[in-house]
């Protein structure tokens, strides 16, 4: 059970109420299908921080914008974070928007068990790097790995991505937030084939 109430979108002033809608100007069409509520909890427990939670959303459209990440990229970031950290509900917002990306079940499921060598080449590199990045222990071998195939504006924006999904999935998993559907499962035990 969540350790936070909810807000709810009469909690807040008029002119922050938007910012709990799942579906925003900035939501991409092709994910509006992915959300099954209007209101998704994560939004729903930052908004005890009504700014904060503003510039969260501000700063993870950044993000998604300007990373030079392509969409797969993104969700295998995010994914291998989520993963590392434990953190099921962002693992399980994810496995979704990362299926719709063009991830097959068998490369999460790789992620899941920490089978890195599914992956080839710059993937590789860049689930490997997310990882050790996520444990704090990045050598000189693996970022050498990635930086031969990604630039340091890549790398960067890695990290800022990896670093967004440490702290809300802490965050999630510290405040015990709900998913709002039965969770998908580590093994995707539950989400139709």
């Amino acid at each position: 059970m969540v350790r936070v109430p909810y807000v709810n979108r009469d909690d807040l002033p008029a002119e922050k109420r938007d910012l709990l809608r799942s579906f925003r100007a900035e939501t991409p069409e092709e994910y509006r299908h992915l959300l099954s509520s209007e209101e998704r909890n994560v939004y729903r427990t930052l908004a005890h921080v009504p700014n904060s939670l503003e510039q969260f959303r501000a700063f993870g459209g950044t993000l998604r914008e300007e990373l030079g990440l392509d969409p797969r990229e993104r969700e295998l970031v995010i994914l291998t974070a989520a993963n590392a950290l434990g953190s099921a509900y962002e693992w399980h917002q994810h496995v979704r928007i990362g299926l719709a990306e063009g991830l097959s079940r068998e490369e999460i499921l790789a992620i899941s068990d920490r089978r890195y060598e599914s992956f080839e080449g710059t993937e590789r590199a860049l689930v490997e790097y997310v990882d050790a990045y996520v444990a704090g222990s990045v050598d000189d071998e693996t970022f050498g790995v990635l930086s031969e195939r990604v630039n340091e504006s890549k790398i960067v924006g890695i990290g800022l991505l990896a670093g967004m999904y440490i702290v809300i999935g802490r965050q999630m998993d510290a405040l015990e937030v709900e998913t709002e559907e039965p969770f998908v499962g580590w093994e995707l035990e539950n989400i139709d084939p």
